[in-house]
C-alpha cells in the first residue's frame, strides 16, 4: 500500500469563522444562499458524509449504488450541514412554473436540488467545496498557493516539449521558466501523480469543473489517505489548472479574432 508522505507546503489560510458561519452565493435577481464550507473547520460535514455513506459501502465499492440514492443522501447532507439560510425568490413546487418566496426547509431545498441540478445544486456544491471562497482577507493570490514545481507542471510543463522544439526551430533561446525549471520533490511527485489520476474523473465542461469530492474520497479510502488534506491539495492544484485553462481559452479567442498574431509553428496549440 502506498504511504502518504508528509507535505510541508504552506497553503493560504482559510477563515474558520467563514467556514462555520457561511458565505453568500449569488444566484442573481437578489436570490442568495448562505453556505458553510463542505470540509475544513466544518468537521460535521465529513463526519456525516462518512456516517451516511457507511450503510452503502458495499455498493459504493462495487460501483452499483443507484445514482438517485447517492443524490438523495448528498442533497439532505448539504441541507443539514452546509446550508444556513437563503433570501430572494425561488422556483416553487411542484413544477417550478411560479417564482416567489419559498420557505427554507429540507423538502423545498431538496426539491430545488433535484429539479435544478446544474443551476442550483452544482453551484451550491462547488461554492461550498471551493476553499478559495473561505480564504482570509490577507491571503496571497492563488497563483502562489501551490509550490512552484507543481505550478510549472500545470502550466509550462504541459507544453515544454513543444516550446523546446519551437525554440530549436527558430534558433531562439529557451524561456526562463524552462531554463530554471523547478524539480518536483518526492512528496510533491506523490501528490502530482494523485492529481493526474484524479483528473480523469473530472466531469466534461468548458471551462473545466473541480475534480469531484466523491472521486477524491474514493481515492483516499482506497489508499487509506487523510481525506481532508488530500482534498485540499488536489483542489488547490485544480483551481490553478482551471484558471490556466480559462486564460488559455482567452488567448486562443484573441488569436482567432486577430489572425495576424501567430506563435511559431511548434508552439501553436
Amino acid at each position: 500500500m502506498n504511504q502518504q508522505p508528509e507535505y510541508d507546503v504552506k497553503f493560504n489560510k482559510t477563515d474558520r469563522d467563514l467556514e462555520l458561519n457561511g458565505i453568500w452565493l449569488d444566484f442573481g435577481g437578489g436570490s442568495q444562499i448562505k453556505v458553510r464550507r463542505a470540509g475544513g473547520a466544518n468537521r460535521a460535514f465529513a463526519a456525516q458524509l462518512a456516517k451516511r455513506m457507511r450503510p452503502h459501502k458495499r455498493k459504493l465499492d462495487a460501483g452499483t449504488l443507484d445514482d438517485s440514492v447517492a443524490e438523495k443522501i448528498m442533497h439532505e447532507l448539504y441541507f443539514d450541514e452546509v446550508l444556513v439560510e437563503w433570501t430572494g425568490n425561488w422556483p416553487m413546487p411542484p413544477d417550478g412554473d411560479e417564482v416567489g418566496m419559498l420557505e427554507f426547509n429540507k423538502y423545498n431545498v431538496c426539491w430545488l436540488f433535484e429539479t435544478y441540478p446544474d443551476e442550483i445544486y452544482a453551484v451550491v456544491r462547488e461554492g461550498a467545496l471551493d476553499y478559495v471562497n473561505f480564504l482570509k482577507e490577507q491571503a496571497t493570490d492563488l497563483g502562489n498557493a501551490s509550490p512552484p514545481s507543481i505550478y510549472y507542471e500545470l502550466t509550462t510543463g504541459r507544453r515544454e516539449d513543444q516550446i523546446i522544439e519551437a525554440a530549436a526551430e527558430i534558433g531562439g533561446v529557451l524561456p526562463q521558466a524552462i531554463e530554471e525549471r523547478p524539480e518536483l520533490r518526492e512528496d510533491e511527485r506523490f501528490y502530482w501523480d494523485a492529481y493526474n489520476e484524479l483528473a480523469t474523473c473530472r466531469p466534461p465542461a468548458d471551462p473545466p469543473r473541480l475534480i469531484p469530492w466523491s472521486a477524491i474520497a474514493e481515492y483516499a479510502d482506497r489508499y487509506a489517505f487523510d481525506l481532508e488534506f488530500l482534498a485540499i491539495v488536489i483542489w488547490i492544484v485544480d483551481e490553478q489548472y482551471i484558471q490556466f485553462c480559462i486564460e488559455r481559452s482567452k488567448e486562443q479567442r484573441e488569436r482567432q479574432e486577430n489572425p495576424e498574431i501567430q506563435l511559431p509553428r511548434g508552439m501553436r496549440r
